[in-house]
């Protein structure tokens, strides 16, 4: 009897976390949506921004499906008894990131921005020239200490890319 309790008491933390982390996620999106709804935004020139790319190369171990190995369960590939019975190889895997740089003026200030975007620096760079426009949202939230100071946060809008982990890309200020 008391198994039953605990496997429900289970079910249900894991369905109060699922739900709560679903609630956090439709509130960052109601958030962005509320941004757009507003149009406090300003079109700037895609092609003014700078897209410095960076790519690098590292062996993961994988196994027969080049599914990666955990590497925390793992850290000792010498050791030939801590593999045992698992099938498993190196492969090189390319991962790519770039840095996205602008000068941005609003309200009579000069803000650069910077931003990084997992993508690589080709992609983006034909992507700009063919989209020539885009738009930068502004959020102004109130700094608690003062009623006149408003912290600026600035979103680039990066629909275009039909990329599935990029819409909105944050810039923050260097």
């Amino acid at each position: 009897m008391d198994i039953y309790f605990l496997i429900f008491g289970v079910l249900l933390i894991l369905f109060l976390v699922k739900k709560v982390s679903a609630q956090i996620k439709q509130r960052k999106l109601y958030k962005l949506e509320s941004l757009i709804r507003e149009e406090e935004c300003q079109e700037i020139d895609l092609e003014d921004i700078i897209v410095e790319g960076f790519h690098y190369s590292e062996h993961v171990a994988v196994d027969v499906y080049d599914n990666k190995i955990d590497d925390k369960k793992y850290t000792d590939y010498s050791n030939p008894y801590q593999l045992s019975n698992k099938f498993h190889k190196d492969k090189e895997i390319t991962k790519f990131y770039s840095t996205l740089k602008l000068d941005f003026n609003f309200e009579e200030k000069s803000y650069k921005l910077s931003g990084k975007i997992p993508l690589d620096e080709v992609t983006l760079r034909m992507s700009f020239l063919q989209q020539k426009r885009g738009k930068i949202f502004i959020e102004k939230e109130q700094i608690q200490k003062s009623a006149t100071k408003t912290k600026k946060i600035f979103y680039l809008d990066l629909e275009f890319l039909d990329h599935e982990s990029v819409r909105f890309l944050n810039l923050k200020t260097y």
